[in-house]
């Protein structure tokens, strides 16, 4: 009974969020529906950004998302998702995009991308710095810390190479053609515009997300 009473105060509440706020943001004025849904985990509530180390406004979005991440629910992830617009060989014309894509993946699998994260925008943007293979990336890791053997290792290991193909994927089923961009459970799109506040909306959507749920819930 105690937990019937919980779960009903918790729909309540959220219809009350919904009767107070679904008018506050219109999807085709504020945020798009895909067409196509992406895969999203089943549990938690997938918010995916897609971004460029290359992108001034990537940069400039990442210091909101840095304290916005830490005020979320345990129901929510969030995953960065580096864009490769195209997936060139080493030594082809937009192969960099593929090597600053790779920079996440190892930086996330060596521990030390809270490092790597912001030395890839300053390099990038305010440096002017290029990166078209691993020798001009080593850098970057080197400064935080990295053993040369692992690193070399690591940069042409099938795992990263896939996380990057797999990125890629997801770019062209969310249809992505600018950075930064927010898909909200596989569905949703949110993209900068000028006096949104696009993590209003990530939150708007969040609890929209919420409130669906907790009525197939209820059945």
């Amino acid at each position: 009974m105690r937990a019937f009473l919980a779960f009903a105060t918790a729909f309540i509440s959220l219809s009350l969020f919904a009767q107070g706020s679904l008018a506050q943001y219109k999807e085709g004025e504020h945020y798009t529906e895909l067409t196509v849904p992406l895969n999203a985990s089943s549990k938690k509530i997938q918010v995916e950004e897609f971004f460029a180390y290359s992108c001034p406004h990537c940069r400039t979005f990442e210091a909101q998302v840095t304290g916005w991440k830490s005020t979320l629910a345990k129901d929510v992830k969030f995953m960065p998702t580096p864009v490769a617009w195209q997936l060139k060989e080493e030594g082809e014309r937009g192969h960099e995009m593929v090597v600053m894509a790779k920079a996440y993946y190892l930086g996330k699998f060596l521990k030390v991308l809270n490092t790597i994260h912001p030395a890839m925008f300053q390099a990038v943007i305010t440096e002017r710095k290029s990166f078209k293979n691993a020798a001009d990336l080593w850098p970057i890791f080197e400064a935080a810390g990295v053993d040369k053997a692992k690193f070399d290792k690591l940069y042409k290991n099938y795992g990263i190479d896939s996380k990057v193909r797999i990125g890629h994927s997801r770019q062209l089923g969310a249809q992505i053609t600018a950075t930064p961009e927010i898909i909200v459970d596989g569905r949703y799109s949110v993209k900068p515009e000028s006096g949104l506040d696009v993590l209003r909306v990530v939150d708007f959507l969040i609890n929209k997300i919420r409130l669906e749920r907790a009525a197939l819930a209820q059945g």
